[in-house]
């Protein structure tokens, strides 16, 4: 065994803004550490996340907090500071003065600093024994969730830890974009100069990323979701058991105030208006619906929209046509999605993992990941724009994909193996870039699953 972590088992952290509720964000950690086990059976790997205690239960790893409020959510947990406490609840008592107020804003504000200053000394002490951060896929390289704060200061903090550490971090088939703020763009672009290795999941990505300055090799390469290990046949399509199609639909909070980063009522309210539409189609030329989704905290609650338009429309009785299976597990959406004949989605994985089990998917699409991904399998006449399609768009697209489910298999299938054999190359190209240890005995050719 030989390597940068000398001699002993390598150990790999598996960094992101995961926490659980976002299954897509949850499938490429699954993803990750499973293609990390197969290529090194010994590795010891150590999840860094928003939420340490769902990690451990979800992924059956130990983890590590992602910022100092997630240390609540571990077992051990921060250390307290009763002294603080008692100030805020003294200044409590006094709220209703301005200056009081004013105070109260200022020690939170300090009281703060010194909690993320601690918070990064404990955590330059936890790298000791990790021999390589690997930056998890998904979107992280953007600040249009609250600004350049969360995304940006979190990958520049981390980076720079490990820069002092030595330990190399590495962005894997990561998203980037959009990045709108000056202050972000300084943050993103040094943890992507420093990376021991980079690479994204689609050409606009590169472009960002190469926009920022950063210079060297970086791969484009496939949403690594694509590689995740799932049993191959086994999957039949449940309208050709019954005769009943059953049609998956994943509405999203697209716009919507609850949970988008932009809001616009209007345009939520169209895009629920039009997807309702579409499922009064559905409903009424005899087909059941299978709400799907992969977002556990907000998705349902559009769901809820959706059925509550629906109401209003058709009789009670269709509406025992719709089926809400309880999703909270990757396996929990695999399960639903292998329960449709088709699925049309807004969600990027609800898109791509039904590509995996031999299902048609049409596309809302709300970004350039999603187009991306479905020009990459062949069917790029399946998706459409978020704010332009149309309820007649769904169903003309529904129609074509219950008329040739087939060919749309053939042709999904002959692209997968090309793509998860891309992705494998890569595996070996991140381990044998950055120097872990190999057992003896692993094999280095892996056949394209």
């Amino acid at each position: 065994m030989t390597g940068r972590s000398g001699g002993r088992p390598p150990r790999v952290a598996i960094w992101g803004h995961y926490h659980g509720g976002n299954l897509g964000d949850e499938v490429v950690v699954s993803t990750i550490a499973a293609n990390l086990r197969r290529r090194l059976p010994s590795v010891s790997l150590v999840g860094v996340s928003q939420s340490p205690r769902d990690t451990e239960e979800r992924h059956g790893m130990p983890a590590l907090p992602l910022r100092w409020a997630a240390e609540r959510l571990t077992s051990g947990g921060p250390p307290q500071h009763p002294t603080g406490s008692k100030v805020k609840e003294r200044l409590t008592k006094r709220s209703d003065h301005r200056g009081v107020r004013e105070a109260r804003r200022l020690a939170a504000r300090v009281r703060d600093l010194g909690a993320e200053a601690a918070f990064l000394r404990r955590s330059l002490q936890r790298l000791d024994d990790i021999d390589l951060i690997v930056v998890a896929g998904s979107g992280p390289v953007s600040d249009d969730w609250r600004g350049p704060w969360s995304h940006p200061y979190t990958i520049f903090k981390w980076s720079l830890l490990a820069r002092l550490k030595g330990v190399p971090f590495a962005f894997l088939g990561v998203g980037a974009g959009p990045i709108d703020h000056r202050l972000s763009r300084y943050l993103l672009a040094g943890p992507l100069r420093w990376a021991a290795f980079r690479s994204v999941r689609d050409e606009a990505s590169a472009d960002l990323v190469r926009g920022l300055g950063v210079r060297g090799p970086m791969s484009v390469v496939p949403d690594l979701a694509i590689s995740l290990p799932v049993p191959d046949g086994g999957w039949p399509r449940p309208g050709a058991t019954d005769g009943q199609v059953r049609v998956g639909l994943n509405p999203i909070p697209y716009m919507d105030r609850r949970y988008w980063p932009a809001v616009d009522d209007e345009r939520y309210a169209a895009y629920v208006a039009k997807v309702a539409d579409y499922a009064e189609w559905v409903l009424t030329g005899g087909r059941r619906l299978v709400f799907v989704y992969s977002q556990t905290g907000v998705d349902p609650l559009v769901c809820d929209d959706v059925l509550a338009l629906l109401a209003e429309r058709l009789d009670p009785a269709l509406l025992e046509q719709v089926e809400r299976p309880l999703i909270d597990t990757v396996d929990d959406l695999l399960e639903a999605l292998a329960g449709c004949d088709y699925v049309v989605a807004g969600r990027f994985h609800c898109i791509l993992l039904p590509y995996l089990i031999g299902r048609p998917a049409i596309g809302m699409s709300y970004h350039a990941k999603t187009d991306a991904l479905m020009d990459y399998m062949g069917q790029s006449d399946l998706c459409f724009d978020v704010d332009a399609f149309s309820a007649a768009d769904l169903v003309s697209a529904s129609q074509r994909v219950e008329q040739s489910t087939e060919d749309i298999g053939d042709v999904v299938g002959e692209r997968l193996p090309a793509l998860r054999a891309t992705l494998s190359d890569h595996y070996e190209h991140l381990i044998d870039t950055v120097g872990l240890a190999r057992d003896d005995t692993t094999q280095r050719a892996f056949s394209a699953t």
